[in-house]
C-alpha cells in the first residue's frame, strides 16, 4: 500500500482528540528513554560491565525512572497500581526465575 504524504498529520489529528501535546510528548520521551534502556543493557550484555557501560546504564535506568515519575505525575499511570505491578512481577519472577532468592 502506497503511503500517502498526509498519514502522519491525520494521525496526530486523531491523537490530540484523545491526548494533549504535553502527554503526546511524554509518551514519545518515554519511549526514547525506554529504548535508550534497551540499548544500554545490550551493551554491556555485548561488551561487558566495563566502566562507561555501567555509568550508561545507571543513567539510562535515572531517565527511565524520570519518566515513570512524570507518567504519574501527568496522570497517565497510577504510582500506586505500577508499585502493585511492580511486586507482582517480583513474585513471578521469584518463582520463575533465578533473580530472586
Amino acid at each position: 500500500m502506497k503511503e500517502q504524504p498526509w498519514a502522519p498529520v491525520r494521525v496526530a489529528l486523531m491523537l490530540s482528540n484523545k491526548l494533549t501535546q504535553g502527554e503526546i510528548e511524554l509518551l514519545v520521551i518515554t519511549m526514547e528513554e525506554a529504548g535508550e534502556l534497551v540499548q544500554a543493557c545490550s551493551k554491556i550484555l555485548r561488551f561487558g560491565k566495563e566502566h562507561a557501560h555501567v555509568a550508561n546504564l545507571e543513567q539510562e535506568t535515572g531517565d527511565v525512572l524520570c519518566m515513570t515519575d512524570l507518567l504519574d505525575q501527568y496522570g497517565l499511570v497510577d504510582y500506586e497500581k505500577a508499585a502493585s505491578a511492580a511486586e507482582a512481577k517480583h513474585e513471578k519472577l521469584r518463582k520463575w526465575s533465578d533473580l530472586i532468592r
